[in-house]
């Protein structure tokens, strides 16, 4: 099962449902306790069926069957060795079935009501990276969404352009789409090559283009046969395409979809490694200097509680404990009473999933770093901040 973005989009489009929806959020972080959290969300939701007067009769029979059959379904197929740290499905008793593994994780949850509880997960997905990935030659060009690490091809945008490839000037000498071969050669016959190369080239970045302006993608990838060829492509891009482009590689139009795909990953975990060492370069220094940096887990609470945290900085497998007031949403590293409400703050085991959901929020953007630097390891945890107090 992968990320499937154009079904979450449908699903959000979607109005008028004629079934209540369940939506679930399990957090995958901790193989031991998966069972054990989806039983008690399961049980929980049942219960809170009891209480609820709008699911009664037949439409509460056919809840109570989906949420067991969920709860069936999802036991068999979780296991200990998935990568995810989060699993989140939207499911009715009309046959629906959307189901998203993320790498970041978030408190878990079950959610019924008439339309799907997806305010998380778009915060979330909002976080992530959505390269195009430009693939072509002096002939032919195809253009993918690379996302969550699934490569979704747009057919409606492959582009075949007719383009010498050589052209028989005298019987003495050829010209192909790269040069004159066997002779001086023909100047006219080398620019006709060249003019229809262009065309093409200038074909395929408006092509691009217009889907830029549609989809507003956030990066992009180009990849050619050969130096020359990529060069000439990146030329003719928009400027606005031109800005997006954060790496490159070697690869035809007509290569494997797997081969491109597994290409254009390993290209994007070198990008992102590059942005994760400028990210915590950035971060240590602005903490160091005394200005909107914090590192450590009391110092990012603290900008948390006034408002300031623009990017939550989290080591991958970061984890801690904590508490949380269940009513305010306080968040705390030692045992207190809430602020607002005065209620004893209740201890809670995954304090970074809740950190992590408090961020989001507040609109700040979340980053998850696997790279090592002296100065945030010890750490784990900080934020580049909005303002200063």
């Amino acid at each position: 099962m992968s990320m499937d973005w154009k079904g979450l989009r449908e699903l959000l489009e979607t109005e008028d449902r004629s079934e209540p929806v369940v939506s679930l959020y399990l957090n995958l972080a901790d193989p031991g306790r998966i069972e054990t959290e989806l039983n008690s969300l399961v049980r929980t939701a049942h219960k809170q069926l009891d209480k609820d007067e709008r699911f009664e009769g037949n439409r509460r029979r056919k809840l109570d069957r989906l949420l067991s059959d969920m709860h069936r379904r999802l036991r068999s197929e979780i296991g200990p060795e998935t990568s995810a740290r989060l699993l989140v499905v939207f499911a009715d008793t009309d046959g629906l079935w959307r189901e998203y593994r993320l790498p970041v994780a978030l408190p878990s949850r079950m959610v019924i009501r008439q339309d799907p509880y997806t305010r998380p997960l778009g915060l979330l997905l909002d976080e992530f990276p959505r390269y195009a990935v430009l693939v072509a030659d002096a002939r032919k060009a195809r253009l993918f969404s690379l996302y969550l690490g699934d490569l979704e091809e747009h057919p409606d945008v492959l582009i075949r352009d007719e383009v010498p490839d050589r052209v028989r000037a005298k019987k003495s000498m050829a010209v192909s789409a790269w040069g004159v071969y066997s002779g001086v050669g023909d100047q006219r016959i080398q620019r006709h090559i060249e003019d229809h190369m262009h065309r093409h080239f200038r074909h395929v970045a408006e092509r691009a283009f217009s889907w830029f302006k549609a989809e507003r993608f956030n990066r992009m990838i180009v990849a050619a046969p050969d130096e020359r060829t990529l060069s000439r492509l990146k030329d003719h891009l928009h400027s606005y395409l031109s800005r997006r482009v954060r790496g490159e590689f070697t690869a035809r139009p007509d290569d494997d979809r797997q081969e491109l795909k597994e290409k254009a990953i390993e290209r994007t975990r070198e990008i992102e490694r590059r942005e994760e060492r400028e990210l915590l370069d950035r971060l240590i220094d602005h903490h160091l200097s005394g200005g909107l940096g914090a590192v450590g887990l009391q110092p990012v609470l603290d900008a948390l509680l006034m408002g300031q945290v623009h990017t939550l900085v989290m080591k991958d497998d970061f984890e801690t404990s904590g508490y949380v007031c269940p009513e305010d949403r306080y968040l705390s590293a030692g045992a207190a009473s809430c602020p607002s409400c005065g209620q004893p703050l209740q201890p809670v085991d995954r304090f970074a999933d809740e950190i992590v959901q408090e961020a989001l929020n507040q609109g700040a953007e979340i980053q998850h770093v696997t790279i090592e630097n002296e100065g945030f390891d010890p750490h784990g945890i900080g934020a580049l901040l909005r303002f200063r107090v």
